[in-house]
């Protein structure tokens, strides 16, 4: 009886539902999360070090596995069982074979899930009602795991969002939620693994709400992603703690006017290398769908070109996060920096493009740090001590959300996400400033090929765009004040009523007494008797009328229109409030009232639209 009445009263109080269910979906993305990483971080140390025999640096947040254990892994498993092979042929094969065993487990238990993690996301709130298999985002889980493990070039972001919108969903479909409850449930979830993952409750909340769109955003789900981020990000620090993924260290104030120009042109930089890279990603993702070659080869082909990048420049495996916090310390060349650019572009295009199971939001980053490491280094190396340069780890982390915002159209997110993987806002001006001038320079792009404009443009959204015309109109628009309408005494014999029938085009008579409306003659209904002469001094209206269905000038055509379809009746009688016959609304009327409306309405609606353009 207890749950009986909690269930009743959450069906009542949707609010208070909404709270309870994201935070349990932000419990359960926390823990999933948790595990995630964990698995991830260790499955990576076996490959990466016992395996390949390759030590790439890892951010601070992201370093759980102590230097002991990489070593001990190294010691015991690459020197002994992998070092006769050549380093080079495995650092080639084995990225390879693990885009294939990845991409063979998508098609095989989850074959509707082709897209990289957030564009899977982006696709299935807007054409899919935000249903999603549970079984597909276990499996975009375990896939990405191993595609990053063995070195594919991705981000981790992706798929630990679906699994988090996957449980989102499940739940919703479990409780039996409408599609509206399902989709802000759905987008819980998302930000509740993307808050874990990247410990940014905040801007994984926006990141959720904002990358739907190119120039609008889900405002009615803020609230439950917050809470959904908030609670997982919580139950993620219970076992990692609460450490930033990047560690800055001090980093210097804005100076105003003097900083401007270097980021002026940092955001034109970052606009013109989004602009490539996200035509070589469809470049390549195109490629890989047109090759003729069998289905399953094509991951294992990208994996292994991604492999062949390593050996020039090792970060290209994986989300190469470590060699971000290598170039805040100032411990990378600007050579280096440059070609890391160019090479995780392609790489991630390989690997992705080619089938692989990663999410693509990580690499953006990357490649908007090493693109703001890249500028930095070389103004310093041409203007040293020149104040109107900024230092280089301020170039990165204004380079990391000036390309993502421009990539994404998710400049707030993109902002805020910063801001908290790095642990400081005292940059928060010229990530502004950046922002909006890549988002500006790259208004007409977009990574996530299922964004769309606006939540006009959503299939999720129709059903809202659709406006109730005839709710907006009353009955008085409706009806021809022109029009005469006959009514008949009750008394009136039916040889009378038959003559006036012939002089008029009404269906039906209003039968009257004393002025008051008391019933109808439906001609429809009586034409057998109306022209049998044998009744015409035989029977008076009263005989035949029936009851009188009425509306009041008042009401809307959306009600009249329930009256009609209920009485079937191609007229209907409105009245005052003393009963009397005002007029006769015909159905007619009430069609054309509605396309009258419906112009009106898209006409308004198209001038909004050139006005905010």
């Amino acid at each position: 009886m207890k749950l009986k009445r909690l269930q009743l009263k959450l069906k009542k109080n949707r609010p208070l539902k909404l709270v309870l269910l994201a935070i349990t979906v932000g419990v359960m993305t926390g823990l999933v999360a948790s595990l995630f990483f964990l698995v991830l971080e260790w499955t990576k140390a076996i490959i990466f070090d016992g395996v390949l025999g390759v030590q790439l640096a890892t951010p601070p947040g992201d370093h759980i596995i102590s230097d002991d254990n990489l070593h001990h892994i190294k010691s015991s498993v690459y020197d002994n069982i992998f070092s006769n092979i050549p380093q080079a042929l495995l650092i080639i094969l084995v990225p390879g074979i693990g885009c294939g065993i990845a991409a063979y487990l998508v098609r095989r238990f989850a074959p509707d899930a082709s897209y990289d993690g957030t564009s899977a996301l982006v696709d299935t709130f807007h054409n899919k009602r935000a249903r999603m298999k549970i079984s597909t985002a276990i499996t975009k889980g375990f896939a990405s795991i191993i595609t990053l493990a063995s070195g594919g070039s991705g981000g981790k972001e992706g798929p630990i969002a679906q699994v988090g919108a996957g449980f989102g969903s499940y739940f919703s479909d479990k409780l039996g939620l409408s599609v509206k409850e399902r989709r802000i449930l759905f987008l819980s979830g998302c930000a509740g693994g993307l808050g874990a993952i990247f410990r940014a409750p905040l801007g994984a909340a926006i990141t959720a709400v904002e990358v739907l769109y190119k120039e609008d955003f889900e405002s009615e789900a803020i609230m439950p992603c917050v809470i959904a981020s908030v609670t997982s990000y919580s139950t993620f620090m219970l076992t990692f703690g609460s450490h930033t993924i990047f560690n800055l260290g001090e980093v210097e104030s804005f100076e105003g006017f003097l900083h401007i120009p270097s980021y002026i042109l940092l955001a034109l930089i970052c606009s013109l290398i989004g602009a490539f890279y996200v035509k070589f990603y469809q470049f390549t993702k195109d490629f890989f769908i047109q090759l003729k070659i069998p289905v399953f080869i094509k991951p294992v082909i990208g994996g292994m070109l991604t492999g062949v990048l390593a050996l020039i420049m090792p970060y290209a495996l994986g989300d190469g996060w470590g060699a971000i916090q290598e170039v805040m310390d100032g411990n990378l060349t600007l050579g280096f920096i440059a070609l890391a650019v160019i090479i995780k572009i392609v790489a991630t295009s390989l690997t992705i493009g080619s089938g692989g199971s990663a999410g693509i939001f990580g690499p953006s980053l990357f490649i908007g740090a090493m693109t703001g490491g890249c500028l930095g280094s070389f103004l310093h190396m041409q203007f040293p001590d020149n104040p109107m340069v900024p230092s280089i780890t301020a170039f990165v982390m204004v380079g990391m959300a000036a390309f993502f915002a421009g990539v994404a159209n998710a400049p707030i997110a993109s902002i805020i996400m910063v801001c908290e993987i790095t642990g400081t806002y005292n940059l928060l001006a010229p990530l502004l400033l950046t922002s909006a001038f890549s988002m500006l320079f790259n208004s007409k792009i977009s990574i996530f090929k299922p964004q769309v404009l606006n939540k006009f443009e959503s299939p999720a959204h129709k059903g809202d765009m659709t406006v109730n015309i005839l709710q907006e109109i009353q009955v008085s628009e409706a009806v021809d004040s022109s029009q005469k309408i006959e009514t008949v005494e009750a008394t009136t014999m039916l040889g009378q009523l038959s003559q006036i029938v012939r002089s008029t085009e009404q269906h039906i008579f209003p039968v009257v007494s004393k002025g008051k409306l008391i019933g109808i003659a439906n001609l429809d209904k009586i034409r057998t008797v109306m022209f049998n002469q044998d009744t015409y001094s035989m029977l008076i209206v009263a005989d035949i009328m029936e009851k009188s269905v009425v509306l009041k000038n008042n009401m809307t055509l959306y009600e009249a229109l329930g009256k009609f379809l209920n009485d079937g009746h191609l007229e209907l009688c409105v009245v005052n409030d003393d009963n009397e016959v005002i007029s006769v609304l015909r159905y007619q009327n009430l069609i054309e009232a509605y396309h009258k409306g419906v112009n009106l309405h898209n006409s308004d609606k198209e001038e909004s639209l050139h006005a905010s353009i």
